[in-house]
C-alpha cells in the first residue's frame, strides 16, 4: 500500500487507485504483442491467462500439503523385553507435542 503523504497534494491522493494501477501492468503487456495475430490478445485474455495459472499453482500446492501429510502416517514394531515378543504399534500422534 502506498503512504498517501508521499503523493503530494489532495487531488493526487484522491486520484491514486492502487487495484486500477496494478491492473494496468496488462495494458502495458498487450502492447507487446502482434496486432495481425489469428487469435487476438487483449487485456481481458491475459487476466484469465494469469488467473487461471495462479489457480493452479494453488491447487498444485494444496494438493502436494495434502499427499505428504497422509503420507506421514509411520508404524514403527518394538519388541518387548523377554523371549516373547509381541509387538507394540506406535502412531504418529504418539509423538505430537500437547498443547
Amino acid at each position: 500500500m502506498v503512504h498517501l503523504n508521499s503523493l503530494g497534494n489532495s487531488k493526487q491522493k484522491k486520484e491514486f487507485k492502487p487495484a486500477i494501477e496494478k491492473q494496468a501492468k496488462f495494458n502495458d503487456m498487450v502492447k507487446e504483442f502482434p496486432k495481425n495475430l489469428s487469435t487476438p490478445i487483449d487485456v481481458a485474455y491475459l487476466k484469465k491467462i494469469v488467473r487461471q495459472e495462479k489457480s493452479k499453482i494453488t491447487r498444485r500446492e494444496k494438493r502436494a500439503a495434502e499427499a505428504l501429510n497422509q503420507q506421514l502416517g509411520v508404524e514403527l514394531h518394538i519388541p518387548q523385553v523377554g523371549t516373547n515378543f509381541s509387538t507394540i504399534v506406535f502412531d504418529e500422534k504418539d509423538f505430537e507435542e500437547k498443547k
